[in-house]
């Protein structure tokens, strides 16, 4: 096994290392990908890309369509099972906005847009109560040739806002429950 002392190399996935203090090896690990903390954290979100004045909003309009390209992308592969379920609550973003001012004001920015772009999308869904489910009432009407009476659509967009809130409070109930286990294999 591969000795890391101090000012030497870190190890590769997989390879195995003895754990030295002084002198002495006193444990043998093996290093695998993924280990580490378990759970959800903030990372430093890439790296400071220096932009002219003048292009840095189209910079930031690719960014943010490439942000939410991606969000789309992990929610379908969430949705059809491709991809493990992770959820974050309020306490959850608390925390995750808390690692990210942490880490400097550019990360916690950075975090900020990211959470405003998700907010965006998850509003757009097809669910009664947000946008998207109001869209798709109007995309019905205009099929339909006339508007669905108010009552009835108040009914459906009260009970997505219930079962909307209802989730929420039980996202927010295992993360005070048990911290960071949402998601989580």
């Amino acid at each position: 096994p591969a000795a890391v002392a101090a000012g030497e190399r870190a190890p590769s996935p997989g390879e195995e290392l003895a754990v030295l203090r002084g002198a002495v090896a006193e444990e043998t690990v093996s290093v695998t990908p993924n280990d580490g903390l378990i759970g959800i954290g903030i990372q430093p979100l890439g790296a400071i890309v220096n932009t002219p004045l003048a292009a840095a909003p189209w910079y930031g309009l690719r960014q943010t369509w490439r942000v939410m390209d991606l969000m789309v992308g992990g929610l379908a592969d969430m949705i059809t099972g491709r991809q493990a379920t992770e959820l974050a609550g309020p306490v959850g973003i608390a925390r995750m906005g808390r690692q990210a001012g942490e880490q400097g004001l550019s990360t916690l920015i950075a975090f900020m847009a990211l959470l405003s772009v998700n907010l965006g999308v998850i509003n757009l869904l097809p669910i009664p109560g947000l946008d998207g489910g109001r869209l798709l009432f109007v995309l019905f009407e205009a099929l339909r040739g006339r508007r669905i009476e108010p009552s009835r659509e108040a009914i459906v967009h009260f009970v997505g806002i219930a079962l909307v809130i209802g989730l929420m409070l039980v996202i927010t109930a295992f993360e005070v429950i048990r911290p960071m286990s949402l998601g989580a294999p």
